[in-house]
């Protein structure tokens, strides 16, 4: 029995899903005028109109909210200091909760999806837009209506989606059904979390890469040095933004009352869900100010020696929800607080919680429970010199990575790709190699055939490995060569085949598309001479090392050159890959690569299991072989399995050079601090 491998599958696959990409392409472009035509349709039949006076050309990005993007909550602040600036922007949202207050520069719409009946409100919701196109967009959900109109609108308009998760309502709240996220999310060409541990809950749960966006500051509010030297010891503290539970209002009502400690509250001071007046708050030695605008602010906060903020305690008595907020969310308050002000901060809470997390990590403040004491001695403890300057010592060295003037077109450019435009952020809030998170690869274009072995060449280009050339043998048409040439687009790549003339009669596009590629025409093995190949009709299960019975063949003589013979001719140089899908004659192109294997370190090879012939070596003889050369298994990168029953016959396996693994993976990931 003989069979065709993947890889040789995925190389007479590739012209075929090229022509199929076409056809796609073209039935999108054919939906995509049916559409148009449909809401052409709708706007005849309705006397709403949408004047598109402020954007002549009728392109928008979109940004959908449940509710309006006011300074009034912690949401819109950041919204608002990320899209504020931005040109031909539409703002979407699902209800109102703060007076309607909206974004200056922007289109706003208030559809409110769930109050309307089922029938008509897509047409309804399409007729918003009149004649407008959506270019792309950036859905922050908390109710299932923003992830349901943003789904009809990426598909209507063709717009590549960014879902980005500030609050959590699937996890633990239940607002926004599991199915429904993950509906959402499959879709989604970027998806971001507000902070590290947002990231790695929906990570677990959905199996989905996101990429960390926390909390940012407008670049002219950041303070450009340190400026512990200016403290004075300050025992007044000052609380800015909402607290959201009344069970945390009244913990931190208590812990103040019983200390003496004086705290001014510029926040949701009025809030119905609160249940707490003025004057209980003023009994209890909090002053409630109320809202005021971050320039009013600025000027004032240098009086305060400390900043409170009270977060969850993660216990029992949590409703869901509230818990949620604590567990996932970085409050957008503790950016400011630390880049423009550089003060103390004080979490009251669980030490679990995002916000006590975050502030103990870069070393920011305390983290206390509800305790009078405890309290009480963290707010000495913030006063203290030596104190006050590692805190603003390390409020000065993450500042930079908050700065917002340019987070919009980061959020677009990153969007198509689906990959971090600069990796700032991953740098501050690197991922812990500790956490039970799974690993979840970047997106891979769908143009790239091979894709296991290119995200596993991505990994160690990444760790650092670069390659300044790259030896395909057994290359067919070119197709796996092209998958990984954009990884390394100064390397010298050379392609070998015995039966490359026939395989470029039958699809050259690869040929043309690349160049710079260098061919020949030869089988590799252990010396240069000439040698009998056994081919097959289909090309691709041709052989030098012989056929199962009964496989049908020409044999032909061709000419055998060495891996040696190779970096010669080509005067290759430097650092190396080798490739090798030759049918069990591994171990004769490695043979033949005795000078240039020093040269070498990565070797990517076609391994059998199942049916190995007598002049080939198998998949236990190839790992031993492998290490006396001083290389070990690294990865693997896809097979072949029994098409009936399912057993694995051949297995891709990646092999590194020993000393070289050792190098690169005892590197840890940058930190800020």
């Amino acid at each position: 029995m003989f069979f065709i491998t993947k890889r040789k599958l995925q190389q007479r696959l590739a012209p075929l899903q090229d022509k199929l990409g076409k056809v796609k392409a073209e039935q999108k472009t054919l939906r995509d005028e049916i559409k148009k035509l449909r809401r052409l349709v709708q706007k005849q039949n309705t006397t709403k109109t949408v004047p598109t006076l402020d954007n002549p050309t009728g392109v928008y990005d979109l940004v959908i909210t449940p509710c309006e993007i006011s300074d009034h909550h912690g949401t819109g602040v950041l919204l608002r200091r990320i899209f504020g600036k931005s040109h031909s922007l539409w703002c979407l949202r699902s209800g109102d909760f703060y007076d309607g207050r909206e974004l200056s520069n922007a289109r706003n719409t208030l559809y409110q999806w769930d109050s309307l009946p089922q029938k008509g409100r897509i047409a309804a919701l399409l007729d918003c837009f009149g004649e407008a196109h959506i270019r792309r967009i950036a859905v922050v959900p908390y109710h299932k209506a923003d992830l349901e109109m943003a789904l009809i609108l990426s598909e209507v308009h063709n717009a590549p989606l960014c879902i980005y998760i500030m609050d959590d309502n699937c996890l633990l709240g239940g607002g926004i059904p599991a199915a429904l996220m993950q509906k959402a999310l499959q879709r989604a060409n970027l998806r971001l979390a507000i902070s590290g541990e947002m990231r790695n809950a929906y990570e677990t749960s959905f199996k989905k890469k996101f990429l960390v966006l926390p909390p940012v500051v407008e670049k002219k509010d950041i303070l450009l040095k340190p400026m512990a030297s200016g403290y004075e010891s300050r025992t007044n503290g000052v609380i800015v933004g909402n607290i959201w539970s009344k069970d945390w209002l009244d913990s931190l009502c208590a812990v103040t009352r019983e200390s003496g400690i004086k705290l001014d509250w510029y926040g949701n001071v009025d809030a119905p869900n609160l249940e707490t007046s003025r004057l209980e708050l003023m009994a209890a030695g909090i002053t409630p100010i109320g809202f005021l605008p971050e320039n009013e602010l600025t000027t004032i906060l240098i009086r305060y020696g400390f900043a409170v903020i009270p977060s969850s305690k993660l216990d029992s008595t949590e409703p869901a929800n509230r818990e949620a907020i604590g567990r996932f969310s970085l409050p957008s308050r503790i950016s400011y607080l630390v880049a423009a002000h550089q003060i103390p901060i004080i979490v009251l809470g669980a030490k679990e919680t995002c916000a006590a997390q975050f502030i103990t990590h870069f070393n920011l403040g305390e983290v206390t429970p509800y305790d009078t004491g405890k309290f009480s001695e963290a707010v000495v403890k913030v006063n203290t010199l030596s104190r006050k300057k590692e805190i603003t010592d390390s409020c000065f060295k993450i500042a930079h990575f908050l700065a917002s003037d340019d987070i919009a077109e980061w959020i677009w450019e990153s969007l198509k790709t689906g990959m971090p435009a600069d990796d700032r952020f991953e740098k501050l809030i690197p991922r812990d190699e500790t956490s039970l998170v799974p690993y979840l690869d970047d997106p891979i274009d769908d143009s790239i055939y091979f894709a296991e072995e290119y995200s596993i060449l991505r990994c160690l280009k990444r760790a650092s490995f670069n390659a300044d050339f790259v030896i395909d043998v057994g290359c067919s048409t070119g197709v796996w060569a092209d998958s990984i040439a954009s990884l390394y687009p100064n390397a010298k790549i050379v392609l070998v085949d015995p039966l490359l003339k026939q395989h470029l009669a039958l699809n050259s596009y690869y040929e043309k598309k690349n160049p710079n590629f260098a061919w020949e025409c030869s089988a590799v093995g252990a010396q240069e001479s000439s040698i009998k190949l056994l081919v097959t009709p289909d090309l691709y299960r041709s052989s030098l090392v012989g056929l199962n019975e009964g496989v049908e063949y020409d044999e032909v003589t061709v000419p055998l050159v060495t891996v040696d013979f190779l970096a010669t001719k080509y005067n290759l140089s430097g650092r190396g890959i080798l490739k090798a899908d030759v049918q069990g004659a591994e171990h004769l192109v490695l043979e033949g690569a005795r000078s240039t294997l020093a040269m070498i370190d990565v070797i990517m090879l076609e391994l059998t299991l199942v049916g190995v012939l007598p002049n080939a070596k198998g998949f236990l003889e190839m790992l031993n072989h492998m290490d006396s050369l001083g290389f070990e298994y690294y990865d693997e990168a896809g097979g072949w399995r029994d098409p009936v029953e399912g057993h694995l016959l051949q297995q891709d396996v990646v092999f590194i050079r020993k000393e070289l693994k050792n190098r690169l993976f005892s590197i840890k990931a940058e930190t800020v601090l």
